[in-house]
């Protein structure tokens, strides 16, 4: 919906659909006693757990699949914020890439309606 209201035609919507899940493909690469941890990651957990991003493009960036880059760019581009405090790369505004900034929007709308080992969910309404 968010792809098809920022104007993008039907072949893009479809790509993103398909590459969008592969967001924290790189989450294999962290340690479960960090990505199942209860509480609030440390400092130098945090630092850890942001390299995902990173390793899901390693991870994705070599295929020559169209589904697969789109993958890799929004794997690296998930975590960036509008205002330049996102990671890995600090990017701001419009340079992040589109399709980074509408699989930011969803996988930030799914944590917060997902119950999750530290916290309670939310409705789709709060």
């Amino acid at each position: 919906m968010l792809a098809r209201q920022a104007g993008q035609d039907s072949d893009f919507i479809r790509l993103l659909g398909d590459a969008a899940p592969l967001h924290d493909v790189g989450k294999i690469g962290i340690s479960d006693s960090i990505l199942l941890k209860p509480g609030r990651l440390t400092r130098e957990e945090f630092t850890i757990m942001k390299e995902h991003t990173s390793m899901g493009h390693r991870i994705l960036s070599d295929s020559a699949s169209p589904m697969l880059q789109l993958g890799a760019e929004i794997a690296l581009s998930h975590h960036e914020r509008y205002d330049g405090q996102g990671y890995p790369q600090g990017t701001t505004g419009q340079q992040i890439p589109l399709a980074g900034r509408i699989t930011a929007i969803c996988d930030v709308f799914d944590a917060i309606t997902s119950k999750r080992v530290y916290k309670e969910q939310a409705s789709a309404e709060q």
